[in-house]
């Protein structure tokens, strides 16, 4: 995977997206990377398949969506609103139906897309890529190369994906909102301008702890997802986490590895 010059492009907005709060450190990144594979990508491609049985359109079941897990109260909270709604007398004012269907989910949930992400499949190739992003975003330090495809998971809202990163840098940072507010707008315009984002499919990267590069003591929660336009065969890696600030610094830092 190739480190594009898009990714300089992100230089700013990381800045805004690492900071210090009271009681944690937020180190975040975008990076963007090509699908195009060349040389010796094309060789590591010929090995990952080496371990497969050869079939046709041979594809890879991916875990549960991420945001789901997150959003799962919610859900169950909407669901049931909505089956009390259909049974109330006409004697309940309006306001109080309203109330009771109102919920914090994302209102452009689409169930029938949510349902066939349970148990997604995707293709070799598109295993290979998220894999190599991976490889290439934490070289030299990590290799994932045996990750299982059972460690990434396609995310079937991207609502529920700005939703979920928003809210854990917002409850993070807490002061200074209107600040932050306007730097997530200008984050994801800026990430739609690179990768289009309704067009790209999403997935999550949701390790284990032995093989988690932010498995480390203070950790307070993080994230991987990946933003992929088969079109423009293009990912764009967004990767964060919170720290506590009673562990000590130089156990955080990261510094990423940029190819010339």
């Amino acid at each position: 995977m190739k480190l594009l010059l898009e990714s300089t492009a992100f230089d700013a907005l990381n800045k805004s997206l690492s900071f210090d709060t009271v009681d944690r450190n937020i180190i975040g990144r975008l990076e963007s990377y090509s699908c195009k594979m060349i040389g010796e990508e094309k060789a590591q491609y010929k090995r990952f398949n080496s371990d497969v049985v050869p079939r046709v359109n041979d594809m890879e079941v991916l875990s549960p969506p991420q945001t789901l897990s997150e959003f799962a109260d919610d859900l169950c909270f909407h669901r049931q609103a909505r089956i009390g709604c259909n049974n109330v007398s006409e004697s309940v004012p309006a306001t109080s139906q309203s109330a009771s269907s109102s919920s914090s989910i994302p209102s452009s949930v689409d169930s029938s897309k949510m349902l066939s992400s349970f148990g997604h499949k995707v293709s070799r190739k598109t295993l290979f890529y998220l894999i190599s992003t991976l490889n290439a975003s934490f070289y030299p330090d990590y290799d994932f190369s045996n990750t299982a495809p059972q460690e990434f998971s396609m995310e079937p809202s991207l609502e529920w994906v700005i939703r979920s990163i928003e809210r854990r840098l917002t409850i993070s940072k807490k002061s200074d909102l209107s600040d932050l507010n306007s730097s997530l707008a200008k984050l994801w315009a800026k990430i739609d301008d690179v990768i289009c984002l309704q067009e790209s499919e999403i997935y999550s990267y949701n390790p284990d702890p032995p093989s988690d590069p932010y498995f480390e003591d203070g950790c307070l929660w993080s994230f991987y997802y990946f933003f992929y336009n088969v079109r423009l065969k293009r990912i764009v890696f967004f990767t964060c986490r919170a720290v506590s600030s009673l562990t000590d610094s130089s156990q955080c830092s990261w510094t990423p590895y940029f190819d010339d």
